[in-house]
């Protein structure tokens, strides 16, 4: 009998955080969950960096993690399914929060959760023989046909999403029953976390701001 440690088999649904077949994959929450917390850690440098010694080597090298780690998770759990429905729907209404919230946090004006979307059901769409081209598309595009804003370059998360969709998951999954378990409760809720912790994150600037924020 499977304990709760290595996933039980539940109703069979598609969600992120679940296989094909329904089965809650905890290795890949747990791996996903690291790249929330250095998520959160990474916009708490970007709000209040000013009082962190070190906040630019911290960014530069450790929190930055974030962005790939969560990407090639939800690659490989993407594997040859489609889209996660509901979910989706989820992710853009966390988006729009993080651009609601842009300005006063000192974030980029694009929201990385609406691209993360977008490039998700784009690599979805894209057959597996394609994705090796969609790939190399992917990364030259930063450098080839740069979009004009201030944020993360599309092609960026589709070349991560797209190297997750190419990776074992089993292997994955075996490598994140390396990680606390902790961090797996983490990980099963990462669009809540996202936008709750950016709305957190603007009500203390408000507050530190003496009732108004940044101009």
């Amino acid at each position: 009998m499977s304990s709760k440690a290595e996933g039980r088999p539940t109703r069979k649904r598609s969600g992120i955080g679940r296989s094909a077949c329904g089965i809650r994959l905890v290795g890949h929450d747990a791996l996903r969950g690291v790249g929330v917390v250095l998520m959160v850690a990474d916009h708490g440098l970007v709000a209040f960096g000013s009082g962190f010694g070190g906040g630019l080597l911290l960014r530069a090298t450790v929190t930055r993690a974030s962005l790939p780690l969560f990407c090639v998770v939800a690659g490989a759990l993407l594997g040859g399914r489609g889209v996660f429905g509901w979910r989706m729907v989820q992710m853009v209404g966390a988006g729009l929060v993080g651009t609601a919230l842009a300005g006063p946090l000192g974030m980029p004006s694009v929201d990385v959760m609406l691209l993360f979307t977008v490039a998700l059901a784009g690599v979805a769409a894209t057959p597996g023989r394609w994705r090796p081209v969609l790939l190399v598309v992917a990364v030259l595009q930063p450098a080839t046909w740069p979009v004009g804003w201030s944020g993360y370059q599309p092609g960026l998360l589709v070349a991560l999403l797209a190297i997750g969709t190419m990776l074992d998951s089993a292997r994955l999954e075996a490598a994140g029953r390396r990680v606390p378990a902790v961090f797996a409760v983490v990980g099963r809720y990462p669009v809540s976390i996202y936008a709750g912790h950016l709305a957190a994150f603007a009500a203390a600037v408000f507050v530190m701001g003496g009732g108004r924020f940044p101009a």
